[in-house]
């Protein structure tokens, strides 16, 4: 820090009085380097990106790979830009007087707003079940989990491409659809619909059979259908 102060010298005599000291402060230090910023990473919406304080630091530079995307007093950022890819951010600190600190350790944020292809193959193990429906399909690339609907309804969320609704339903019909997920979130469309009736209601017991008790040939049983 130095003190200047300015006073008047008429034809080279005698300086008159000092003005009132002038302070001025010279800094030349950068601040610290600032600790990796921190995002959620798959993400199928604007990349979010938090970081630590600095001390002495008065603002914030954001660097998207290698160039600087903007300058921020806070100490977070979304990214309302960023195009679907991979993405590398970085932060600079930047003291009251324009010193700069190194950028941090980089960031990679990867963007996905593109959802999975609709599963294909849906089928039940059995049409007509008294047991829980169980229900397969064929594997989806880029799925990290499913959705298994019944009707309007999300029932289940496997990352096997196989689910057994159970408990069991209600007697009845049902259509189960199944949806891919991938690892940002995205949803895509819902595969055909694979019908499943649900009946655990055993049928009524035959009347017993009529034959003739005498007889010199085989014995002929009849009875009424059993609805």
């Amino acid at each position: 820090t130095y003190a200047y102060t300015v006073s008047l010298s008429i034809d080279g005599g005698d300086p008159g009085t000092a003005s009132s000291p002038a302070t001025v402060t010279v800094d030349r230090s950068a601040p610290a380097v600032p600790a990796a910023p921190a995002a959620a990473s798959p993400t199928r919406v604007a990349p979010s990106l938090a970081w630590s304080a600095v001390a002495g630091a008065a603002r914030y530079v954001v660097v998207r790979d290698g160039a600087r995307l903007a300058t921020t007093t806070a100490l977070a950022l979304t990214d309302a830009a960023a195009a679907d890819g991979s993405r590398a951010y970085a932060v600079i600190a930047v003291d009251a007087v324009g010193n700069e600190s190194a950028a941090s350790a980089a960031a990679t944020v990867v963007v996905d707003t593109v959802p999975p292809a609709a599963p294909t193959g849906l089928a039940a193990a059995r049409a007509d079940t008294s047991a829980a429906p169980e229900l397969a399909w064929a594997p989806v690339a880029d799925a990290a989990s499913y959705r298994v609907y019944r009707g309007a309804t999300l029932i289940g969320q496997p990352t096997a491409a196989t689910y057994v609704d159970a408990p069991l339903p209600a007697d009845g019909g049902y259509a189960y659809r199944v949806a891919a997920v991938d690892a940002a979130g995205n949803e895509g469309a819902r595969s055909a619909a694979v019908a499943v009736a649900v009946d655990t209601v055993a049928p009524e017991a035959p009347v017993p059979a009529a034959a003739s008790r005498l007889t010199a040939s085989a014995p002929v049983l009849t009875w009424p259908a059993i609805a």
